[in-house]
């Protein structure tokens, strides 16, 4: 429901005291997988007091967008995202992502941000936390004797971003954050051992190189998958 200001000299029109509410179960799987989007699912619900048609009017939008229970599969990733809960509001050239969360591969994600002067050059201010995501359980692996990477991977990020363009975001993008890899490791690749057989085009390089080695690393190099140390 809502009232629709058609444009008129000197208005570019607008939408006001617009809501609706959308299951996201019902829109069409075939134009979703050719986003590469296999399963999308939540209840999402618009409330628009006014939106201008003309985009050099952002900073009249007023708006609220919400959704709650969503789900969020995509093609590459064995893991959807689960429990997605989002609520953002838009009034008076300030958006507010007030809470951005979703479970991922047994971890989980959150992310809180800002957006000022949406209707000259926007800036935008983000604060993700991710904690505990399972590498294993996000990456499929081909076959169980592919090489996979595997761990629990956690990370902050707080940063800064300028303009809507993907060109300028990526020009603009600055900010700072950390990333904690616990129990990591490549199952079935043993790394040192394909240097040495790369160098082993050279003739008796790689022998010599082994023999030079102490215990702990020969025994680094027999082993059948890569482990790292805690980063």
């Amino acid at each position: 429901s809502g009232r629709l200001q058609l444009p008129a000299e000197g208005n570019a029109g607008s939408i006001n005291d617009f809501r609706a509410q959308l299951d996201l179960r019902t829109l069409d799987l075939q134009v979703l997988a050719s986003m590469g989007i296999e399963k999308l699912a939540g209840q999402l619900t618009v409330e628009v007091e006014h939106a201008p048609f003309d985009a050099a009017r952002l900073g009249q939008l007023e708006a609220r967008v919400r959704l709650s229970g969503g789900a969020l599969q995509v093609a590459h990733l064995a893991s959807p995202l689960e429990s997605v809960e989002l609520d953002a509001m838009a009034k008076s050239g300030h958006v507010d992502l007030r809470a951005l969360s979703a479970t991922l591969a047994g971890g989980t994600i959150r992310v809180t941000g800002q957006v000022e002067h949406l209707d000259v050059q926007p800036a935008t201010t983000l604060k993700a936390d991710i904690a505990r995501v399972s590498l294993q359980r996000l990456l499929p692996s081909s076959s169980p004797d592919a090489p996979q990477l595997q761990g629990t991977l956690s990370a902050t990020f707080e940063g800064t971003i300028h303009g809507l363009a993907m060109e300028e975001i990526s020009r603009t993008l600055a900010g700072y954050g950390r990333i904690i890899l616990t129990d990591g490791k490549v199952a079935n690749l043993n790394l040192l051992r394909e240097v040495f057989d790369r160098l082993a085009v050279v003739p008796q390089l790689a022998h010599k190189l082994q023999e030079k080695l102490p215990d702990s690393s020969r025994r680094h190099l027999e082993a059948r998958d890569t482990v790292f140390a805690p980063i």
